[in-house]
């Protein structure tokens, strides 16, 4: 960065105010979502599901705009105690125009799982668990 100069980096997130049931296998669950105007945006997050007991299968993840997806990252998981697994994800998109992103999760080969809004344990802050973060990184 050339000296004397600075540059203010926007930034928006959302986190889950609340639990998010997946009451059905095979079917999409949203969970945090932002909206964006033109720009190029980092979008960084991450989700928190809480696995029924004694269920296996696969949670599929994605970031995506509701039609074009940035990024798919299943997630498998083998509980026999109720557990859940967090999904990391990020991307880079380049906006003409205002879009919402948002990530999904599948519960899939499962019923019963939750998308959780607030760690679990209780260690973590309250409705911090599952959370989307875009930062402009150009105009």
């Amino acid at each position: 960065i050339p000296t004397g100069t600075s540059a203010a980096l926007e930034t928006t997130e959302n986190y889950l105010n609340g639990d998010v049931a997946m009451t059905n296998s095979g079917t999409s669950y949203d969970g945090p979502s932002v909206y964006l105007g033109p720009g190029t945006w980092l979008l960084t997050g991450a989700i928190c599901v809480k696995m029924p007991y004694t269920n296996n299968g696969w949670v599929p993840v994605k970031l995506w705009d509701g039609g074009s997806s940035v990024l798919d990252s299943p997630a498998g998981c083998s509980n026999y105690a109720g557990g859940g697994v967090v999904v990391p994800v990020q991307g880079v998109v380049w906006l003409t125009s205002p879009r919402t992103y948002k990530i999904s999760a599948i519960g899939y080969g499962m019923t019963g799982c939750t998308i959780l809004a607030s760690d679990p344990t209780g260690y973590g802050a309250t409705n911090k668990a599952s959370h989307l973060t875009a930062v402009r990184i150009a105009t």
